[in-house]
């Protein structure tokens, strides 16, 4: 053991433990910023198709919302890239500390961990592997399988569906709005748009707290084995 700890004093970037800490606070930071954005575009979303509802006469009301849903749109849009990257620089580093913190190669390296999101397919599968062997190699005790496998497939699996029904309410919008002229299906459309978002911003909510949790587990250990060194 004394042999794998001695890799915190070696000056190599590579063979050092970097906490989480300064990741896990851009991550919040983000994430807020885009929960905020994320609840007024669908507070300007669901304003706009209570006035269709209404069949609103008032064009100056239906062009100012039509205006705000567009602007908030393309600020969320844009946030969820940039969390997008935070989130996966802070899983690199996350699964480049499991070496160092499980003493041992781990089954994949830091950059194969996170190009296996953008690999068709394999994204299906390979994230959630990853996630699930950070989560039980930055624990400083066995860990129940079963929950933790539930916690990652709300984080990889949830995040898939929330971003794949957001796009389909995207579709079913644009493809109503310009083909079908039925309030009822263009209302219908809007809303359903509205209720995407929420449920993404309730994933975006679980993957706050759960980078908490792992950032916490891989300091607590971090101190756990410098302990055992130093005895």
């Amino acid at each position: 053991m004394r042999n794998n700890i001695n890799v915190f004093q070696k000056e190599s970037k590579d063979n050092r433990y970097i906490s989480l800490r300064g990741y896990f606070y851009a991550v919040v930071i983000i994430g807020s910023v885009l929960i905020i954005a994320g609840v007024l575009s669908t507070k300007e979303i669901f304003i706009f198709s209570n006035l269709l509802e209404i069949h609103s006469s008032n064009r100056i009301a239906l062009s100012n919302s039509s205006s705000n849903m567009h602007d908030f749109d393309t600020m969320f849009a844009l946030l969820a890239r940039v969390f997008s990257i935070i989130v996966l620089i802070w899983v690199y580093q996350a699964y480049k500390n499991i070496t160092i913190l499980a003493g041992h190669k781990s089954q994949w390296t830091p950059w194969w961990a996170v190009c296996s999101h953008f690999v068709p397919g394999l994204n299906l599968w390979l994230p959630w592997q990853v996630m699930r062997e950070i989560v039980h190699k930055s624990a400083s005790e066995p860990l129940n399988k079963k929950r933790v496998g539930i916690y990652v497939a709300i984080w990889w699996y949830g995040l898939i569906l929330t971003v794949s029904y957001i796009q389909w309410a995207a579709f079913v919008m644009q493809k109503v709005s310009i083909y079908d002229s039925q309030w009822s299906e263009l209302i219908s459309s809007f809303r359903q748009m509205g209720y995407s978002t929420i449920s993404y911003l309730l994933v975006i909510l679980f993957i706050l707290w759960f980078t908490w949790r792992i950032t916490s587990m891989q300091e607590i250990k971090i101190k756990t084995l410098k302990n055992r060194e130093i005895k």
